[in-house]
């Protein structure tokens, strides 16, 4: 995805753990636009990563919303909360192994209604086959009770 970012010459940024941004990593993660958050911090990290967007007038952020290392059975909702309370669109990037093209398409201001929102990312992601089809999990939040 870093190659494709950086063809269509996107100066995209990514949060990481603070922790990787040490020693000799840190300039190099620096450079390919690593923004560290300290998941240790008191506050919430949705508003850190708010803070960072309000801060820049103009930055893409990239964020895996589901599991990175293993097949998660919900997506991560930190991504459109801090899309809507910023203010910012959600883009959609993309690898699809099966027609074996990627990309960066322009998505969608959040509304504040998270399930109507999700259903549009499900109807564009549904056509986009993954590098291991059986390691992806649904596109759905975690439901909340009450």
């Amino acid at each position: 995805m870093m190659s494709i970012i950086f063809v269509l010459g996107v100066r995209a940024h990514w949060f990481g753990k603070r922790e990787l941004f040490r020693g000799p990593m840190k300039r190099i993660f620096r450079w390919m636009g690593g923004i560290p958050i300290d998941r240790q911090a008191r506050t919430n990290m949705v508003d850190q990563m708010v803070a960072v967007l309000d801060a820049n007038e103009q930055i893409v952020i990239g964020v895996a919303p589901e599991g990175t290392r293993s097949q998660a059975p919900y997506w991560k909702s930190g991504f459109y909360h801090m899309a809507y309370k910023a203010g910012v669109p959600i883009a959609f990037a993309y690898l699809d192994y099966g027609r074996k093209v990627g990309g960066l398409v322009p998505g969608f201001l959040p509304s504040g209604d998270i399930n109507q929102d999700m259903g549009l990312i499900r109807d564009f992601f549904s056509g986009v086959q993954a590098r291991y089809p059986g390691e992806v999990g649904a596109i759905a939040l975690k439901p909340v009770d009450g």
